[in-house]
């Protein structure tokens, strides 16, 4: 068995945050973050209750709730600036899943607002089983055609994650 990584991050040198994080969570503690959203000049400090770690297409995620807008985020560890555990302890929600959060989502990105849109693309017949061989999201049909075509059909957030997934087919898709 072996890997291949291309374009992956080293998070060595963000193992002691990496570590507070999994602590905190365990623990139930609150936690000070100095986070660096992508699209922001200087970074923001807030405080949120950290729910678990997702490594998610070669990444890895703080998934953290943020009481003060009362949703869930996913914080990439690499644009963590600082994180200090506070004493403040926090109540887990009980009825929390992952995966009912990613629900209508492609991928782990989308804002829980968004409404869930039907996404159809056409396939060419030479790439069409590549793309039939895997599972992208739990809505989705596979239709084939007599050409060899197929027609995936799947209900999901139109999210920045989802465009690039398509961007990424588009000289196969008709």
């Amino acid at each position: 068995f072996g890997s291949s990584f291309i374009g992956y991050v080293d998070y060595g040198p963000h193992s002691e945050k990496i570590d507070r994080i999994l602590s905190a969570a365990s623990e139930c503690r609150r936690c000070s973050f100095i986070y660096r959203r992508i699209w922001r000049e200087k970074p923001s400090q807030f405080e949120a209750d950290p729910y678990m770690l997702v490594y998610h297409k070669g990444a890895l995620y703080a998934l953290v709730h943020v009481p003060h807008h009362d949703n869930f985020i996913f914080l990439p560890i690499q644009r963590i600036s600082a994180v200090e555990v506070t004493t403040a302890r926090f109540v887990r929600d009980r009825s929390f899943s992952l995966e009912k959060l990613k629900e209508n989502r492609f991928g782990i990105f989308g804002h829980s607002d968004l409404k869930p849109e039907r996404v159809v693309l056409k396939f060419r017949p030479d790439i069409a089983d590549v793309v039939a061989e895997r599972i992208w999201h739990p809505t989705q049909t596979i239709k084939r055609h007599r050409d060899g075509s197929l027609t995936l059909t799947m209900t999901v957030v139109i999210s920045d994650e989802l465009r690039s997934w398509v961007a990424g087919w588009l000289e196969y898709v008709s």
